[in-house]
């Protein structure tokens, strides 16, 4: 390629900027795919393999074999790969919970299944053909019942599965590791100081450390609890939180940074009359670093539903409570946490609707911007997905929000993932009339973003032309590729380029 004259390169800003000013924002639906059965079928989790492929897990209710879990993998290009289902040896109800993709590109999926001894908890993997690898069971072996929570996967492709066992008189929360090839290395049981319930609901771990969320009775209420034990399986500590008003506080999503200090979120009682936003950090010791709760301005209840780190900061989710015209109901609320536990900035998301907006998942996409999914209760087209986009800097972005608009039933949201090219997928169970739910995925295309993206790839490129050096021969040849796809895209630059 050679470079530009210097006396076309002033031509190439203004026509960039038009073209990229031209499709700033544009978010559009791409596909929308559903799985439908004579019978109810629910969705569970969501991930994306490296490739850009989606796998889709949920439970489907059929005649004879009660409820079986449902694997789905779909294409980029919204075309099915394959499915499969997984039942039980007592044609019982299986629930899929968790589903995660490996190193290697294999799925693995836990959840509970019936068996001879009752309801166990099970983990099997996949490989990327939808051949099922292996299938592990755990059976507390008291004679109860056994329920899984969350799955966790280390770099090395070891698999930690947390969920709730019988003990003597109560619940515990039950942590299994797994091998890569589904051997079980160790489990582990945790009982709190009450012998009373103790509920797992996040797991997460690192190639040291594991951490569960969840909460543990002490009486009539319960405390937040988290707990972490080494990757060998040895407990290492405990650490509660109990509010001010001595109710029910609970901590339900984790995640941890890369010195091993972990950050929960949950909701926590305190002197007013209802629910807080919780989020703490802890040192990788178990010290408490800083707490900070948010209560909206409604003085309700504020709850945090999701957790994501990244780069010194950390971004919460969750529902807070909002008067409305004159309805009290919950709306979309995104924090922004700094190292110290300060609120860098506040974004709420209310509906036109006026009624309840929660929130399920939180994630960052490639480009280090906020994308917030759940479900929003819209009016005449009752709760439908919900997707919310911020900048870095807390700034609106756009939002999406998907009805089925055959039924307009309820829409209920459980995932959302993105992809290197910025395209967003939801998933969740969607209702699609006769009484029965589907399981349906949608994805969403980011044009402003990717434009955006490319513009800033463009101006890279074009600063190392008029660098005698050529400093753009560090980009990889990958990053190259779409701001010269813009270039062609631009007529004068086209004739630049290929002459």
């Amino acid at each position: 390629m050679r470079i530009p004259p210097p006396s076309l390169l002033p031509l190439l800003f203004p026509l960039s900027l038009l073209w990229f000013s031209a499709s700033f924002s544009q978010v559009n639906q791409e596909w929308e795919r559903r799985f439908s059965n004579t019978l109810n079928s629910t969705d569970v989790a969501m991930s994306l393999d490296a490739d850009g492929f989606v796998y889709v897990a949920g439970n489907s209710f059929s005649l004879g074999t009660s409820s079986d879990w449902k694997i789905i993998k779909y294409h980029p290009d919204g075309t099915q790969e394959w499915m499969f289902t997984y039942n039980g040896t007592m044609n019982g109800g299986d629930y899929a919970k968790a589903l995660k993709i490996d190193p290697t590109g294999n799925i693995v999926i836990t959840g509970t299944s019936v068996r001879a001894s009752g309801n166990d908890i099970t983990t099997i993997k996949l490989n990327s053909s939808g051949t099922l690898l292996w299938e592990s069971h755990y059976d507390g072996g008291s004679g109860g019942n056994e329920s899984s929570a969350g799955l966790s996967l280390d770099e090395g492709g070891n698999i930690y599965v947390c969920g709730s066992t019988l003990g003597v008189a109560s619940q515990d929360v039950v942590i299994i590791k797994y091998s890569q090839n589904g051997v079980e290395l160790w489990n582990q049981t945790f009982n709190g100081s009450w012998n009373l319930d103790d509920i797992p609901y996040r797991i997460a771990c690192d190639n040291n450390s594991v951490w569960v969320a969840g909460k543990t009775f002490t009486g009539t209420y319960s405390d937040a609890l988290l707990l972490k034990y080494s990757s060998a399986g040895t407990f290492l500590w405990s650490k509660t939180n109990n509010g001010s008003g001595n109710q029910d506080d609970e901590f339900l999503d984790l995640t941890a940074d890369e010195a091993g200090n972990i950050y929960v979120t949950g909701n926590t009682y305190g002197s007013g009359p209802g629910q807080d936003m919780l989020t703490v950090k802890y040192s990788s010791s178990g010290q408490q670093k800083w707490v900070s709760k948010y209560n909206g301005p409604a003085g309700n209840d504020d709850l945090g539903t999701s957790i994501v780190y990244h780069t010194g900061s950390v971004y919460v989710c969750g529902g807070s409570k909002g008067e409305e015209s004159g309805i009290t109901s919950y709306d979309f609320v995104t924090v922004k946490y700094g190292s110290n536990g300060s609120a860098k900035w506040i974004q709420r998301y209310n509906g036109a609707a006026n009624r309840d907006d929660m929130p399920a998942q939180i994630i960052l996409d490639q480009a280090g911007d906020i994308l917030v999914g759940g479900s929003s209760e819209g009016g005449d087209t009752n709760t439908d997905y919900l997707v919310v986009s911020y900048s870095k800097q807390g700034t609106f972005d756009w939002l999406h929000r998907y009805n089925n608009a055959t039924v307009n039933g309820a829409d209920v949201l459980v995932g959302i993932a993105s992809d290197e090219l910025h395209n967003v997928y939801l998933t969740g169970t969607s209702y699609g009339g006769v009484s029965f739910n589907d399981i349906a995925a949608i994805k969403l295309a980011q044009s402003g973003k990717l434009a955006s993206i490319l513009k800033e790839k463009l101006n890279m490129l074009m600063v190392g032309l008029l660098d005698e050096r050529m400093r753009v021969k560090t980009i990889p040849l990958k990053t190259l590729f779409l701001p010269l796809v813009a270039w062609l895209l631009i007529p004068f630059t086209l004739s630049v380029l290929i002459h």
